[in-house]
């Protein structure tokens, strides 16, 4: 037997440490060793010729079907097995009934699993059923990564049940008490007794319902029991899909407990050909609840309260194929998931095509991607009933826990080709495109490989650009309906995700995104973007509901930064309160289209940057006349002008200043201007100060210079007004225009449609550094006129009259954005308010952030003729962002930044002074600064990012090659490790970038990490 085994026992994946434990992980439930029965003769599985000691498997049997082996099951085995580990080959046989009951399957690289070919598939009229038995609860003294209790397949597969149609269209919408149903084709493969889904309508997420054949002729349907809802659409030309969900295929769990189901994984493999299979009630990770991995500290002991809900035991997934496009994809094709309380088919980096495949009552996502580098297709799938949390989809992002609204296809990233798909009845989107990267253990931050961009020079060398920042593959011929949210953009071509290297990453100039030949009806709101930039939108049907209850038809306005170029071409929006709620920033073109709306064109001022924004082409309107708007009657509108002017977060200091361009060139209209009413000269913008927007996230306070006075007077002490230009005095009112029309403004200032997030840090900090011609610093005014009154904010001396020699000051609890300054003996502190804080003669610091996420720029200039010797500053919990800067180089003082738990950032790039960072409990990227930094990444698995050919020499005091990662310059050349006494030193050329304290003995591992 040991001669059988040696193939298949040799080490998987020498190269990647990761995959290497995946691997082993996965072989360990199933040890060849362990083995109870195994097969020593190829043969039938009832044959007892075909076993050692002819003994055939039993209850409870531990079985190894070695290389070279090939198992026919040839029957319906009633005994539930331990574990079955397949080095060789298992097949079904495809004329008979055939049923394997079995606790975890395994088969290993070289192995096959055969339940049927695309030549000879699974009969018609004949069952082939794998059913993961229930032995009893998983454990991690057993299981330390409960991965077991399903299929977890290495080799090569193939599954090919018998073929049927997977949905047709109804010609006639179904309604309530029919009792049969007419469809636009006659379906093929369909019998009496199948199972169908008839999708919801109702803009909720509801009204799906499940029928069975009673009988068939033609295209005529009859179902054994009158439907129980109606399913109706808003235009004749919109049709109902009638899914069939019966397979003779299937993989299912004997107990359907959430915690005691089996799962589907193809491991680390492209040797996967599935077609017509079921995979009913599967998968363990519950996306109602927040993930709970089993977690092993430093020492390798479990930590209690974790492990109670573990991701990646979808129904199937395939984890970490590969992403490199040579060979063939992997394939599933006219199968089902039916049953499922996390995710159903999964692509996690990998190459997968998913083609012609139903989804039905899934919670979290149907259809999703999961690290953002994935590549493949989705291409004429169908999801019913995609139900979840509803909550934001940001709303576990700290965790790195996705898609649990309640999705139809939940993309991570841009990569995959999404053509042809249908989603309906989702409580969050029906399609959503989320391209945030997702950051793993071992791996760390997800990055999109250059090979797979449509033009990969255009990365300029760089083997990979950031996910958020890569165009989309081909995206059309998409359909959602009966949804909370048709489809919708969160993330994608934003470098408001990207922390590092943002200067360079603007050098890509790829070509704009394209979603193209979408139909949204009878969702509550058709589609929304947010964080979106560089994208076009191209023959969009938008619809409401038939009940009249459709909120906003395409919502580009509720997000502040969507900017850069936006363009939509040939849009049709009908029957919603507010049809297009256009974008606040950039340059924006809409081109052509048929609209039909209480309110068509809903446009509010610009937050962030200047707009320059233009309706062209052949826009007509429909012949609506009113509409009803939370009870009452409202006259129709074709644009509303409605600026909401009150300070919000992440809008600009004075945004009401920023120029802003609507023009009008269509139809009657040739390159006029829309204005707001409220640009008139004599019209006073805050007749008192104003409330925030969000008082829970609050933004930039109104000066009160500017409150009680009319434009005119704003211009002529500032020289410009609300919206940048005052109405011209042609401006006149038109007929459902909710503005003024006018003459163009005209000498507007160039408009950067996207510039860098961190260009607004920048700046601030220069101000710090400016002189006036005596040398001294100049007082920064933060955009505010002196008005002779002391500041409204509090100026703080906690400890004036104290002789200690430590100061501690609590700082702002409201999370967000917070921004401190050191600067002449002072702590200037920005958040909801301003608060200074005097630091008298005090020889360490400390300060104190709140419990909750924060984004912290910290700038340091402390006077010349005075600075601490420490400065410490806690970040306490959260997911924290923290960058400190100081360009005058100062070796009087220590600044220490400690992360303390959460997964935190802490950025000293661009700090010229003596650093320590401190990551704390969590997975923390360090970042050092220009001169020495002491590195102390602290419990989890730490990113040290060396690739600043700025810094000085890096410290790293407690690195783990297990689990930390290393960032370094591949353009500099090639690295070396040195010894010197009990460190090692990171070597380039005659530069020495870091020391790793203590770790002589790993001298071999850090080679191999580097190289």
């Amino acid at each position: 037997m040991n001669a059988m085994l040696l193939a298949s026992e040799m080490p998987a994946h020498p190269d990647d440490p990761t995959l290497q434990r995946e691997h082993m992980a996965a072989m360990d439930l199933a040890k060849p060793e362990q083995a109870s029965h195994v097969a020593v003769a190829s043969g039938d599985w009832s044959s007892a010729s075909t076993w050692q000691g002819g003994r055939i498997p039993d209850q409870g049997s531990q079985v190894l079907i070695p290389e070279g082996m090939i198992v026919r099951l040839d029957g319906e085995v009633s005994s539930s097995l331990e574990w079955l580990r397949v080095n060789g080959e298992l097949r079904f046989a495809t004329d008979r009934d055939t049923e394997l009951r079995v606790d975890t399957l395994v088969s290993a690289p070289g192995s096959r699993l055969e339940i049927g070919t695309a030549e000879q598939p699974v009969q018609s009229g004949v069952r082939a059923r794998i059913l993961f038995a229930d032995r009893g609860p998983l454990t991690v003294d057993d299981d330390p990564m409960l991965m077991g209790r399903g299929a977890i397949l290495h080799g090569a597969t193939r599954i090919h049940g018998a073929a049927k149609t997977s949905a047709v269209t109804a010609a006639i919408d179904p309604q309530r008490g029919d009792r049969s149903i007419v469809l636009n084709d006659t379906p093929s493969g369909w019998s009496v007794g199948d199972q169908l889904v008839i999708a919801g309508t109702r803009p909720d997420g509801g009204g799906d319902e499940t029928v069975v054949i009673q009988s068939i002729e033609g295209n005529r349907i009859v179902v054994e029991a009158p439907l129980s809802e109606d399913h109706i659409t808003p235009r004749d030309h919109l049709q109902v899909h009638v899914a069939n969900i019966s397979r003779n295929v299937e993989f299912t769990s004997e107990n359907t407990a959430i915690d005691r189901r089996g799962h589907v994984m193809f491991m680390h493999t492209r040797e996967v050909d599935v077609a017509n299979a079921a995979f009913n009630d599967l998968g363990r990770t519950d996306k109602l609840r927040p993930l709970n991995s089993p977690y092993f500290d430093d020492e390798g002991f479990f930590v209690e309260e974790t492990g109670g809900n573990t991701g990646g035991r979808y129904s199937v997934h395939f984890h970490r194929n590969g992403v490199e496009r040579s060979g063939s994809p992997a394939v599933v094709r006219g199968s089902v998931v039916a049953g499922n309380p996390g995710w159903g088919f999964v692509n996690h980096s990998s190459y997968v095509d998913f083609i012609d495949n139903v989804a039905f009552d899934v919670v979290g996502a149907a259809f999703s991607t999961e690290a953002g580098d994935e590549i493949g297709r989705f291409q004429s799938n169908l999801a019913i009933r995609m139900h979840g949390t509803g909550d934001e989809p940001i709303s576990r992002q700290e965790d790195g826990d996705f898609g649990h609204a309640g999705d139809g296809f939940w993309l991570q990233g841009p990569g995959v080709v999404v053509e042809n798909n249908v989603a309906a009845g989702a409580t969050g989107s029906g399609l959503i495109l989320y391209a945030e990267p997702l950051f793993e253990d071992g791996l760390g931050l997800t990055t999109f490989p250059t090979g797979n961009l449509p033009n990969p020079s255009i990365a300029e060398g760089d083997q990979s650009v950031p996910v958020s920042l890569a165009p989309l593959a081909t995206f059309r011929g998409n359909e959602s309906y009966g949804s909370a949210l048709g489809a919708q953009i969160y993330y994608h071509r934003t470098f408001i995700t990207i922390e590092e290297e943002q200067e360079k990453q603007a050098e890509y100039k790829f070509a704009p995104s394209l979603m193209e030949d979408m139909s949204l009806w009878s969702n509550a709101n058709g589609m929304q973007v947010n964080y979106t930039v560089d994208t076009e939108f191209r023959g969009f049907q938008i619809i409401g509901p038939s009940d009249g209850s459709g909120d906003t038809g395409f919502d580009a306005a509720s997000n502040f930064y969507n900017r850069g170029t936006h363009r939509y071409e040939n849009f049709v929006v009908e029957d919603y309160e507010i049809g297009f709620s256009a974008p606040r920033s950039g340059v924006i073109d809409l081109d052509s289209g048929y609209f039909n709306n209480t309110t068509d064109f809903y446009i509010n001022e610009p937050r962030q940057l200047g707009r320059r924004m233009r309706f062209g082409g052949d826009i007509q309107f429909g012949d609506r006349v009113s509409g009803v708007v939370e009870g009452e009657v409202v006259s129709r509108s074709y644009f509303e002008m409605d600026p909401q002017l009150a300070p919000a977060a992440d809008s600009a200091n004075e945004h009401f200043l920023l120029d802003d361009q609507v023009l009008l060139d269509f139809g009657p209209f040739r390159n006029q201007q829309l204005y707001f009413f409220e640009q008139s000269a004599d019209h006073v913008l805050f007749p008192e100060p104003p409330e925030q927007l969000t008082p829970d996230d609050p933004g930039p306070t109104i000066g009160g210079e500017f409150v009680g006075v009319t434009n005119a007077e704003i211009e002529s002490v500032f020289g410009e007004s609300f919206g940048g230009v005052m109405a011209p005095e042609d401006a006149r009112e038109l007929s459902r225009i909710l503005g003024l029309v006018g003459s163009p403004a005209t000498e507007l200032p160039e408009l950067n449609p996207n510039p860098l997030p961190l260009d607004d840090d920048e700046s601030e900090d220069d101000d710090d550094d400016e002189l006036d011609d005596d040398g001294e610093d100049r007082e920064e005014d933060d955009g505010e006129i002196d008005d002779g009154e002391d500041d409204h904010d509090a100026f703080e001396d906690p400890m004036a009259e104290s002789e200690a020699s430590e100061l501690e000051i609590g700082l702002s609890e409201t999370g967000g954005t917070l921004r401190l300054k050191l600067r002449r003996g002072e702590l200037v502190e920005r958040a909801d308010e301003v608060v200074r804080s005097s630091l008298g003669d005090f020889d360490e610091i400390s300060l104190f952030s709140s419990n909750v996420s924060e984004r912290i720029v910290f700038n340091l200039n402390p006077r010349q003729d005075w600075s601490p010797e420490f400065i410490h500053l806690f970040a306490a919990r959260g997911r924290d962002r923290i960058k400190v800067s100081q360009k005058v180089p100062s070796e009087d003082y220590v600044l220490a930044i400690h992360g303390q738990k959460g997964d935190d950032r802490l950025d000293a790039s661009r700090f010229s002074g003596e650093v320590e960072l401190d990551g704390g409990a969590g997975r923390d990227v360090l970042i050092g600064g220009r001169a020495r930094s002491e590195l102390w990444g602290g419990s989890g698995a730490d990113t040290f990012d060396l690739r600043s050919e700025l810094s000085g020499l890096q410290m790293i005091m407690d690195f783990d090659p297990d689990v930390d990662q290393l960032r370094l310059d591949q353009t500099v050349g090639s690295y070396r490790i040195d010894v010197r006494g009990d460190d090692l030193w990171l070597m380039t050329g005659e530069r020495a970038v870091a020391v790793f304290e203590g770790l002589v003995d790993q001298h071999d591992t850090l080679e191999d990490l580097i190289g």
